[in-house]
């Protein structure tokens, strides 16, 4: 076992149709904002076990890492660390205190809800029903969140902290589109979405589905890169993926990432612009986790880029090599 390296042994998820989120991208077009997914049945039909009290984020959180540990030939090893990321966090829940606290309802909260409230409560949930007993992170750090996450996960299992780690993304949507819009700015053609994406990383080979070559994330100019930025961004690419393999790379531009910025990108480093994914995903701070999800289900190998930006000027890199069935 070689504790530099990270490998992926396992990937899934639902999006925001609610469906099992797998290899075959949707060629249909999201068509308007995603209302919000109905969970209920869908904990029912999976026979999946989530306390009365629990949030619908942490609903959304067991709905997909329920989805990512099918994929395992065995359970997880109760030591395993869990990491939680959400741009977003327990909106819904949050909202729901909020009106209800507030003038004109003016009541008092429910103890339980109000015990269940905060984000870090669906990685608790999540670990109960994984029967994890190990460190449970939660980070929240905008359009980086899952960089921050998967940052944490890969310095824990190189110092051998842990066996494995289970790193999940978790956004859930509001709606009317003006309450979202107050806590993530869409561009005037973007649509919202939801999703729960998961992926159980380890630093042994047998079993992997693919690598984790390289995650960065570090401050950069904020609002559209310049040219000595772009040519900072691509010297880190080029320092990640092997000169071999740079020309079938594909670059997936993060929510936060001018489109005119990602085409100089692509064209500097030497690799591929990606199709759009948002215009299926919809648009959240974690969307690339389902990208991530379908790249590492692609029949043939692959290595995939996805850079991602932040309203205070950071800029994060997710390198990954998805190797072939």
């Amino acid at each position: 076992m070689n504790a530099s390296r990270i490998y992926i042994h396992a990937c899934g998820g639902i999006g925001p149709d609610g469906r099992i989120w797998q290899g075959d991208p949707v060629s249909a077009l999201q068509p308007a904002d995603a209302a919000p997914i109905a969970l209920k049945p869908l904990l029912k039909a999976r026979a999946i076990a989530v306390p009365r009290v629990a949030s619908r984020f942490a609903e959304l959180a067991s709905l997909g890492a329920h989805a990512c540990l099918q994929r395992l030939p065995a359970p997880l090893d109760a030591a395993t660390r869990l990491y939680l990321a959400s741009g977003l966090g327990d909106v819904a829940r949050t909202d729901a205190l909020y009106y209800q606290v507030m003038p004109p309802r003016s009541e008092v909260a429910s103890p339980a809800h109000f015990a269940t409230s905060g984000n870090n409560m669906a990685g608790f949930f999540v670990a109960q029903y994984a029967g994890l007993r190990a460190r449970n992170l939660t980070v929240c750090a905008d359009a980086l969140s899952l960089e921050q996450a998967l940052l944490r996960a890969c310095s824990d299992l190189r110092h051998l902290a842990a066996p494995c780690a289970f790193v999940g993304s978790v956004d859930e949507t509001t709606v009317p589109r003006e309450f979202y819009v107050r806590r993530f700015a869409l561009r005037e053609h973007e649509h919202i979405g939801e999703a729960s994406s998961w992926f159980v990383l380890g630093t042994g080979s047998d079993g992997a589905i693919g690598e984790l070559l390289d995650v960065q994330v570090w401050p950069t100019r904020a609002g559209p890169l310049d040219d000595a930025s772009v040519t900072q961004v691509a010297d880190r690419i080029n320092d990640s993926v092997p000169a071999s393999t740079r020309p079938s790379a594909s670059l997936l531009a993060g929510c936060r990432l001018e489109p005119a910025d990602a085409h100089r990108l692509a064209q500097r480093a030497g690799v591929t612009l990606a199709p759009d994914y948002l215009s299926r995903t919809g648009v959240f701070p974690t969307a690339i986790s389902l990208a991530m999800i379908e790249g590492l289900n692609a029949p043939s190998a692959t290595t995939i880029i996805h850079v991602n930006r932040d309203d205070a000027g950071r800029t994060g890199m997710v390198v990954l090599r998805a190797f072939a069935d």
